[in-house]
């Protein structure tokens, strides 16, 4: 977020109007040099905040730190291609196009799996595993209109941990079942 003055309905005569009504006299009353420049400028700023007020902008966007230079040059290849192929109506560019397209996607997949996965290496604490977690997994929106509790994070985790823990018990069965394996106690 920045602030920035809106010139929208701004109007300069209005403005130089507004500056030739402001006290100046009051400047010669202060004692020193800062108070007079402080006064200077609230006198100057009310008018122009009156004509050109102070408003707040979003600019760039989210940090995504999982986005190397690397992915930024497929991602800029990727674009100029399409540029071409909509200005120039070549069709041999709409292969390479979706080829383009699906290097960055895979590479953006993987660089995303990899930054999660570094993130949560480690010997962490409880708190922090879950606080890393709560920031990987998207939070759901409360909507006013829906009034049942939605659980749909919560039934993702646990048939993703169900599935790897099925394959896991499966892998233990088959290693028993062989005879190279023996439980010690």
């Amino acid at each position: 977020m920045i602030e920035i003055r809106n010139y929208k309905h701004y109007d300069h005569a209005l403005f130089c109007e507004d500056l030739k009504n402001i006290p100046w006299d009051i400047l010669e009353l202060e004692q020193t040099p800062d108070e007079a420049w402080l006064c200077f400028k609230d006198l100057f700023l009310a008018a122009a905040d009156k004509r050109a007020p102070i408003i707040k902008r979003c600019v760039g966007g989210r940090y995504v730190p999982w986005l190397t230079p690397e992915i930024k040059d497929l991602i800029y290849t990727s674009v100029i291609m399409n540029i071409r192929n909509r200005y120039q109506q070549i069709l041999s560019y709409a292969g390479v196009i979706t080829t383009s397209r699906d290097a960055v996607n895979t590479k953006m997949r993987k660089e995303k799996c990899n930054y999660h996965c570094n993130k949560l290496s480690g010997d962490q604490t409880s708190k922090v595993i879950w606080k890393t977690l709560n920031s990987i997994f998207p939070k759901e929106k409360k909507c006013a209109t829906n009034s049942r509790p939605s659980n749909l994070s919560a039934t993702k985790f646990n048939e993703f941990f169900y599935i790897d823990c099925k394959g896991f018990m499966q892998c233990l069965l088959r290693l028993r079942l062989s005879s190279n394996f023996s439980l010690q106690s």
